[in-house]
């Protein structure tokens, strides 16, 4: 009798575990099945004679469903298979192949159970959440305004997609030189999120080229070094559904293939086979190649895969002044609150005049020039006998 299981993917773990400690094997149905042949693979044979979990959570809609029923019902149907029970593309169709359908009961305590890492997502909002996100992100998000406006209509179109199951992952693909804003992207979407945690975040600028995808995703079994892979421990540590990838033009060609699967499929499998479903995930990716080399980087096929793609300039004048005030103005309340100090307007408008804007293309050199004065108009104000300098 065919059996399906369905888990929560918050207890996959829990399940995992369980599973080794009866003695039973975890095998992704990639690694049972090849869907461009329609056969089965031949490794799957030593196999026949224990029993195995299949795991279903890579399969898509874009698979074909007759061929898994004929390997549900006939090869392999003496084995159970498993799923993620909020996976839609799974889900529509399983009544009809399987059996048996049970859920995995979770052991965990009700409190364990409240403290579990819960992941804010963007298509947990309703409208009114979405337009409002987008608000607050445009008062954090000086200049750009295109790219706002862009945002927030394709956010509401992606929400729409994604409820029919025609849109599991959200692209963002952001070009333009260092320092101009393109991170705060992400971070800010963190933030709004109500992200408590680290943003999940990778940088290839700090990747070698030979090792970058073992270092994303693990070491293949036999191999010392990370069982699951950067990306992944990155997620699991994180609160939101956000995904910075930085630097993503120093990838080499492997990475890009890996994440064109993952924007294709709403899954990232790991070199130990074990996939995490991220529908519902938005990825960040941002590149300091300039706009004309777009195209000669990034393929065909990568670049359709992305939602929304923008070019970031350089703030303007007034731009760089409205955020070197706003970022002083911070300074000056936290400053006030820890410190029990005084700070005013006058102080802020004295700091925003030392700063010569013109001087900053880059945001980065900017905000270090705004620390070093509003440093050097604390140590004018305090003298080194102050309380301030005793703490």
């Amino acid at each position: 009798m065919s059996r399906l299981l369905l888990i929560n993917i918050d207890d996959y773990e829990e399940f995992k575990n369980k599973i080794v400690l009866e003695g039973k094997k975890l095998l992704p149905i990639s690694k049972a099945f090849n869907f461009s042949t329609n056969n089965l693979i031949d490794d799957i044979e030593e196999y026949y004679e224990e029993e195995i979990l299949i795991d279903l959570r890579s399969f898509n809609g874009s698979n074909n469903m007759l061929f898994l029923e004929r390997i549900v019902n006939n090869e392999l149907s003496q084995h159970t298979f498993f799923a993620d029970f909020a996976d839609k593309h799974v889900l529509d169709q399983m009544d009809t192949i399987f059996e048996d359908v049970q859920y995995f009961k979770s052991e965990k305590e009700p409190s364990e159970v409240q403290e579990s890492n819960i992941v804010k997502k963007i298509t947990d909002l309703n409208r009114q959440g979405i337009e409002q996100l987008v608000g607050n992100f445009s008062k954090n998000i000086l200049g750009h305004d295109r790219f706002k406006e862009s945002m927030g209509e394709k956010f509401l179109e992606y929400k729409i997609l994604n409820s029919i199951g025609e849109s599991d992952i959200f692209s963002i693909f952001l070009m333009g030189m260092s320092g101009v804003g393109k991170t705060e992207v992400a971070r800010t979407l963190h933030s709004l999120l109500g992200g408590k945690k680290q943003l999940a975040k990778i940088n290839f600028g700090n990747y070698s080229s030979q090792e970058s995808l073992n270092s994303l995703i693990g070491s293949p079994r036999g191999y010392i070094g990370s069982e699951t892979g950067e990306l992944f421990e990155k997620i699991y540590n994180s609160d939101t559904g956000i995904i910075l990838i930085d630097e993503f033009e120093k990838a080499d060609g492997k990475v890009f293939n890996y994440f064109l699967e993952v924007l294709e499929t709403g899954y990232a499998t790991n070199s130990q086979g074990d996939s995490l479903n991220l529908n519902g995930y938005i990825f960040v990716f941002t590149s300091n190649v300039p706009e004309e080399k777009f195209e000669q980087v990034f393929s065909p096929e990568l670049r359709s895969r992305f939602n929304l793609v923008s070019l970031f300039n350089p703030l303007n004048v007034k731009d760089k002044e409205i955020y070197i005030y706003t970022r002083l103005k911070k300074y000056v309340d936290e400053f006030n609150s820890i410190h029990d100090k005084n700070l005013n307007k006058k102080s802020i408008d004295k700091i925003v005049k030392s700063i010569n804007v013109h001087n900053y293309q880059n945001l980065r050199l900017l905000n270090n020039q705004i620390r070093k004065e509003f440093i050097k108009h604390i140590k004018g104000a305090y003298p080194p006998n102050d309380k301030l300098w005793q703490k």
